[in-house]
């Protein structure tokens, strides 16, 4: 997906040549325009679009300074007069069309331009550092604790539990030293379930 301010520089983006006849410019506008209407009907709007300008570019910008349409009385023969008629038909019938389609055009590309990077920028990870603040300023509040829990109590069942499971620890190490070396070890880094019997 492009931009209109791509697309611009995509389509003035021709060579043009000032030595070539007012006729067969006249012909590639009539092709240009034909081109944009197919890619318009075929739903290439960018293409459409990049064509359009391109037609008004060249009527306007280009065949405006062409050394025929410059030229004065006597150098003009009959045939480059027709063609400069033709191109002043050009400018004023079919130009301001043009340039209404392509402003209508550009409008469309616009908003489908800018759905397409918000979408691209919702996919973008945030910084670190603003899911931290977001996390921290979410972090739930302690909980307290009941009246009736006594610290004493808990503290000593954590002594005690902690003597009983290095109990059990040590006799599974002696096991496993008088264990034949037909019986499976125990790996080092799981952890070992122990039951007080």
């Amino acid at each position: 997906m492009k931009s209109t301010v791509e697309l611009n520089n995509e389509a003035l983006d021709y060579k043009f040549f000032p030595g070539t006849s007012l006729k067969v410019y006249l012909k590639a506008c009539v092709g240009i325009l034909e081109k944009a209407q197919l890619a318009f009907q075929n739903g290439d709007l960018q293409k459409s679009y990049v064509f359009y300008v391109r037609y008004v570019d060249l009527c306007t910008n280009k065949l405006s300074h062409h050394p025929e349409n410059l030229s004065s009385g006597s150098a003009r023969t009959a045939e480059i007069e027709l063609h400069r008629k033709e191109y002043l038909q050009l400018i004023k019938l079919e130009v301001p069309a043009v340039l209404k389609i392509s402003e209508d055009l550009r409008k469309q590309i616009d908003l489908e331009y800018s759905k397409h990077q918000l979408s691209l920028a919702k996919n973008i990870a945030k910084p670190r550092t603003q899911q931290k603040q977001k996390a921290e300023s979410q972090a739930p509040e302690p909980k307290k604790v009941p009246p009736t829990f006594d610290e004493h109590l808990f503290n000593r069942s954590v002594v005690y539990y902690r003597k009983t499971t290095q109990k059990v620890k040590s006799s599974h190490a002696s096991a496993e030293k008088n264990s034949d070396s037909n019986q499976f070890g125990f790996y080092p880094d799981l952890p070992q379930l122990s039951f007080i019997t």
